[in-house]
């Protein structure tokens, strides 16, 4: 399925990522992995935000165990256990304050975009009970957002690792392996 906030956000949003669960019906399984923009997502250009990175891990279906992965490696997934994996988004362009609130609506109500999203960084409130736009509240917003943030940057983030896939998803306990065979 498409994995909501996944894109970079801008007046024009990158491609969404995708979130996959793939559990062996008959036996085990073998998984080799690329994850091109796990660890550098696609960057943001002239004020869009970057993608949010991805990444994969396996589960134990019985002790909850989780193995998180890097971008390559190969590991065998056995009865009782899933692979989840969600790959990047595209990174987003233009200024987030500058994309139509209808579309960012129209964002949310396709599963795109979070309603946290839209108002922390479209600067769009939408009316909760009635799922329409409140433009009076989203012009103030907006005029907020844009006396408090920085000056818009050429790209961004501007270093390496910038992920945040991998610290929103692993939790005290779960593992990190490097080029598994």
């Amino acid at each position: 399925e498409i994995s909501t906030d996944s894109m970079g956000h801008g007046e024009h949003i990158g491609g969404p990522g995708i979130h996959l669960e793939v559990s062996p019906t008959g036996g085990g399984m073998e998984c080799n992995l690329f994850g091109d923009g796990q660890t550098n997502p696609p960057y943001g250009a002239v004020g869009g935000t970057a993608g949010m990175g991805g990444g994969s891990y396996k589960e134990d279906l019985t002790t909850g165990k989780r193995i998180f992965y890097s971008a390559k490696g190969h590991l065998m997934v056995g009865e009782n256990e899933m692979w989840v994996c969600d790959s990047t988004g595209g990174g987003g362009f233009g200024d987030p304050l500058r994309r139509d609130p209808e579309m960012v609506l129209e964002s949310v109500l396709d599963g795109l975009v979070s309603l946290k999203m839209a108002k922390n960084i479209y600067g769009v409130v939408i009316k909760s009970r009635s799922m329409t736009v409140d433009s009076a509240k989203t012009e103030k917003l907006r005029a907020k957002i844009r006396a408090r943030r920085a000056p818009i940057e050429a790209t961004t983030p501007n270093y390496a690792g910038a992920s945040k896939w991998l610290k929103q998803n692993i939790r005290p306990g779960d593992e990190y392996l490097i080029d598994p065979q």
